[in-house]
């Protein structure tokens, strides 16, 4: 069945302000192609990526036009090619509203002999409403980092019912760069439903949905409707030690791609004794959220509303939690108030592509209580040398936007900076000539009188260089 509902396709189908528009070919697009292969009769003659086009095999599909998009049912896989370069192949489905839903493509890239190229393919779905407005698209995971499995992933609630319009094409055609394309470009379209979502009523006691997350680095995703004003939604997050006695740390992903929603989404942490211990405004398009404490197990709640207290069946987003170990970051050891009790900030030795030396440590902590002061001594071992230290806490959700600063072995202050509340921003510290020997990094909190809790948590990056750094990496 094609997708004719809308008489005017081409121009409904030109997106809203900033939407990538869809290009529809002339009718005569492959027929003019030089890319030919023998006689035939039918499609099924000539091959993947090619079509039987006045009895001869041509690049091309049957489904490069929004007017001629192939029908998919629900939880069904379609197979295409891309092929030839500059080709969008488009698919369409029916759904009434309040569906939620995933697609996701597989690529198989073969070269000439039959053998997968891994490298090779690298699609972006786009998802459109019956008004021809893009809902969400992606080139990765919904988090915008790529996944082993899959090559693109959209989930997505359909707040309206209707025929829906998806487009796959490769990533360079959708960027306007070099686009691929080769009958040997064979992806797999998959359509399903999905089940996991917030519902009403709930609340911090009695949470809609719980997650037990029982492997590391593995997505667990739910579904989020804020469906009234002032709604605020609840999950629990569950995990256990899983016999290995590593710590972890929390991590909670959002669609970067949030265009069909008009959620704002403001996510905040608490533990098991209902302490705050992160909070991040926009998650998704700003990216994720993370406590970095280590911890063995947890039973942790994530709170989920609307910034501007507003709410819709167009308030909408998915959450994806994703249970780390505890990263190469060291974490303080209290009590470190003052320099005889200072933490080692041990350094790594690397080097540049270009052969040449430096060493690092990452750091993270917290400032709990009344004025706390956490300090650090590390070691530079190449004479005299470029000490950097880079500090941002409150873009990965930290409420902390402590002071940062950096002493010479005779305690002589080189350079300092308070964090500032633009996630876009990093607090940077520099001693562009230290000699060789020990420096100190002191981290305080914002003021007298500091009463600091949970969430007040940071962490930093020292780099040692034997040459003057101008890029470099922070967390």
């Amino acid at each position: 069945m094609k997708w004719r509902s809308i008489t005017s396709i081409a121009l409904i189908l030109a997106g809203c302000s900033g939407d990538k528009e869809i290009e529809v070919e002339d009718s005569d697009t492959n027929v003019d192609t030089e890319d030919t292969v023998g006689s035939c009769e039918t499609d099924e003659e000539c091959g993947n990526g090619m079509i039987c086009d006045e009895e001869v095999c041509k690049d091309g599909d049957r489904n490069d036009d929004p007017e001629d998009a192939e029908n998919m049912i629900w939880d069904s896989t379609e197979s295409g090619t891309l092929n030839p370069a500059g080709d969008i192949d488009y698919y369409t489905f029916s759904a009434p509203a309040g569906e939620t839903i995933r697609i996701y493509t597989e690529v198989t890239y073969t070269d000439s002999f039959g053998a997968e190229q891994p490298d090779l393919g690298d699609t972006v779905v786009i998802l459109r409403d019956p008004n021809g407005q893009v809902v969400t698209w992606s080139d990765n995971y919904p988090t915008g980092t790529a996944v082993d499995s899959k090559d693109s992933v959209i989930q997505a609630y359909l707040s309206m019912g209707g025929e829906y319009l998806i487009s796959v094409e490769d990533a360079g055609n959708y960027y306007g760069t070099t686009s691929e394309g080769s009958p040997n470009y064979a992806y797999d379209l998959t359509l399903e439903g999905w089940n996991q979502i917030t519902f009403e009523e709930d609340g911090p006691e009695e949470p809609s949905v719980e997650m037990e997350l029982t492997r590391r680095n593995a997505w667990y995703s739910v579904g989020v409707l804020i469906d009234d004003a002032f709604d605020t939604d609840w999950v629990n997050v569950n995990w256990d030690d899983m016999d290995d006695g590593l710590e972890s740390q929390l991590y909670i992903g959002g669609i970067v791609n949030l265009t069909g929603s008009d959620l704002n989404p403001t996510i905040a942490l608490w533990d098991e004794n209902d302490e705050l211990i992160a909070i991040k405004e926009n998650v998704g398009p700003s990216g994720g959220m993370l406590y970095p404490g280590g911890t063995i197990s947890g039973d942790w709640t994530v709170e989920i509303y609307d910034t501007n207290n507003q709410g819709s069946d167009d308030h909408w987003t998915f959450l994806y939690m994703l249970l780390e170990e505890k990263n190469s970051y060291f974490w303080e050891l209290e009590d470190n108030s003052d320099i005889a009790s200072a933490d080692v900030l041990e350094m790594t030795e690397k080097q540049t592509s270009s052969g040449k030396y430096y060493s690092m440590a990452k750091i993270s902590g917290d400032l709990v209580g009344i004025d706390d002061v956490d300090w650090g001594v590390g070691e530079n071992p190449y004479g005299e040398a470029h000490v950097l230290v880079c500090l941002n806490s409150e873009k990965d959700g930290s409420t902390a936007l402590p002071f940062v600063e950096l002493f010479d072995a005779e305690l002589n202050l080189i350079d300092s900076v308070q964090a500032q509340s633009d996630p876009a921003e990093n607090a940077v510290v520099l001693a562009t000539e230290m000699e060789q020997g020990e420096f100190f990094v002191r981290i305080s909190s914002e003021g007298p009188d500091f009463m600091g809790q949970l969430s007040d948590w940071y962490r930093y990056v020292v780099y040692v260089t034997t040459f003057e750094p101008s890029t470099y990496d922070c967390p």
